[in-house]
């Protein structure tokens, strides 16, 4: 678990605090690139809403519950961030009808055939890349890319 991450104008590297959770141990590692992935996940955002003032059931998606049947419901979807872009194409088939609420559009562009140059940059240059690449290629039965340029 990473305790800490701080930026040194000095060395221009980031400089993490990572902290074995089972066994305790504390590491100290540097890179030049630092990916915070979190998103909403982290601490989830409260609806815009008083949840008390609503007769049917609110979660975040987050804290999803498989309980709740959506079965021929209306849905109200608040936001259009990437899990909304996927929640709101899985439950469409089984509600009566989805309204999703957003302050500004959201727009979804087809993968490419060939990869953008910078991420075949980062599979041939960054270290656990190209590692974590060829493991959801794998997943997905799709052939495993093992250098800059080869196609995937």
């Amino acid at each position: 678990m990473a305790t800490e991450a701080r930026f040194s104008r000095a060395d221009g590297l980031w400089h993490l605090t990572l902290e074995d959770v089972t066994t305790g141990q504390v590491r100290h590692r540097t890179c030049n690139f630092l990916f915070s992935c979190l998103g909403g996940f982290g601490v989830p955002n409260d609806p815009p809403f008083d949840p008390s003032t609503f007769d049917g059931p609110v979660m975040h998606s987050s804290q999803w519950d498989d309980q709740i049947d959506l079965t021929g419901k209306k849905v109200v979807v608040v936001g259009n961030g990437c899990t909304a872009a996927q929640v709101v194409p899985a439950i469409l088939d089984q509600t009566s009808q989805v309204t999703q609420v957003c302050r500004s559009k959201q727009c979804i562009l087809k993968r490419p055939s060939r990869m953008p140059w910078w991420i075949e940059w980062a599979l041939g240059t960054v270290p656990g890349v190209s590692f974590e690449h060829d493991k959801e290629r794998e997943k997905d039965g799709a052939g495993v890319c093992h250098r800059r340029g080869s196609r995937c």
